[in-house]
């Protein structure tokens, strides 16, 4: 789905899986993530049987930063989410 989209958003892309079940879940990276993020998450491969997905595109005008990448979490990883970047 996020592929579909890159027009709307070719500055960056994220992924969070999730298995509701086992409670296993992972953040991954996609071809257009931000290149210094690729050291620190997944790459977006479907290994824990997910059944559960978050995808995001990002298109940078004001927040060129790294602090811009979604899927976003809470400290210990407990909650996740997208959102359109306004507060």
């Amino acid at each position: 789905m996020a592929t579909l989209i890159r027009h709307r958003g070719p500055d960056d892309e994220g992924y969070f899986l999730a298995n509701t079940s086992s409670g296993k879940h992972k953040h991954c990276y996609g071809g257009d993530t931000i290149p210094e993020l690729k050291r620190k998450i997944s790459p977006l491969i479907n290994d824990i049987q997910a059944d559960l997905a978050l995808g995001f595109r990002r298109l940078s005008i004001i927040d060129l930063t790294v602090n811009g990448h979604q899927p976003m979490s809470n400290p210990d990883g407990s909650l996740w989410l997208v959102f359109n970047g306004e507060i």
